[in-house]
């Protein structure tokens, strides 16, 4: 019963996350850009290249999807894909001018909104949700889970 639960509150609250942040998205551009975003800024601002590869890997998900996702990223101008100095089959993702400007309004909405959103808990409560939260994706990262899920 619990575990059913954690999984129907946690879907609840993402859901819920999601909707809140698109609904007010002026642009056509998805959270998941907004997130991309911030990842290659995050990267670009440590001095580190950032390849569709890296992004792949962080989200979970297949090259083609990251390629598809890139692409409409650089359509929309957030990104830019570059050709790597040193090899030139890869591609270094720079951020656009869009792309920055996504970050300063998402950044801005997601402050507001998780200001409410965690209103009534402790930073003791945060950071207890966090180090579970991260405990549950390294369990799942290991596979056992997967081999659980399907073992009928």
């Amino acid at each position: 019963m619990f575990k059913n639960s954690l999984l129907y509150y946690n879907r609840v609250l993402m859901r819920l996350i999601y909707k809140e942040i698109s609904s007010s998205d002026s642009t056509k551009n998805s959270i998941n850009h907004f997130l991309v975003c911030e990842y290659i800024n995050e990267r670009l601002n440590s001095q580190q290249k950032v390849y569709p590869k890296d992004i792949s890997e962080l989200f979970s998900i297949n090259r083609s999807s990251t390629c598809e996702m890139l692409k409409t990223m650089a359509d929309h101008q957030l990104i830019k894909l570059v050709k790597d100095d040193l090899d030139a089959r890869k591609k270094n993702i720079i951020l656009d001018v869009n792309g920055y400007q996504l970050i300063h309004d998402k950044m801005n909405e997601l402050e507001m909104l998780f200001s409410g959103l965690t209103e009534d808990l402790s930073n003791e409560e945060l950071d207890q949700y966090i180090q579970i939260t991260k405990k549950m994706i390294k369990n799942i990262k290991k596979g056992d889970c997967y081999e659980l899920l399907f073992r009928h």
